[in-house]
């Protein structure tokens, strides 16, 4: 039986996601687990999502005239969270709209941004799933894996029963069970 290590790249990230987690109720473990499935813990990474720009082309729009960026620039996810601009603007105030790419590359930022939002989501499922799974809160304060994959599905897109939001899961499981070890 081999004894899961976590991926030191992302577990550097340890203390912003206890701090962003603190802040924001998500979990610290979930936020690695998303930081791993995203970037795999580089804080420079940067992708261009062309059906991004296809499904939300009026807001990317009217974002990139607002910070006079292209459209390619806000339809790129960016940083640990792998943030796509126009997710993340409702979460930036003014200095970071400023510069927004520079925000999301910043690792606190892009962690709070991305902690904030999956919070959000997050008391959005416990809210919806209330009476199936009881609020899914145990002694320790955890939350149930459907949630989760629930949650992360929404964090991407991809839907709670995708190959995204159960890696997620399964990440977010493996990290829950170092972090405690800590």
């Amino acid at each position: 039986m081999s004894v899961w290590k976590p991926n030191m790249k992302v577990f550097r990230w340890r203390k912003l996601a206890e701090k962003w987690g603190r802040r924001t109720g998500c979990p610290p473990a979930l936020i690695l687990a998303v930081i791993e499935q995203e970037s795999g813990g580089d804080p420079g990474a940067t992708r261009y999502e062309p059906e991004y720009m296809e499904r939300y082309e009026a807001r990317c729009r009217e974002i990139a005239r607002a910070c006079g960026l292209s459209l390619e620039d806000v339809a790129t996810s960016y940083g640990l969270m792998q943030l796509m601009l126009p997710l993340a603007w409702g979460y930036m105030g003014q200095n970071a709209r400023k510069e927004p790419i520079a925000a999301l590359l910043d690792p606190d930022q892009n962690v709070r941004f991305g902690a904030a939002h999956l919070g959000v989501l997050l008391r959005k499922e416990l809210a919806r799933h209330n009476d199936a799974v009881r609020l899914a809160l145990g002694a320790g304060g955890g939350i149930d894996a459907a949630i989760v994959r629930a949650a992360a599905g929404r964090f991407n897109g991809a839907g709670s029963g995708s190959a995204y939001a159960r890696n997620v899961c399964a990440l977010w499981r493996l990290y829950e069970g170092r972090l405690k070890e800590a």
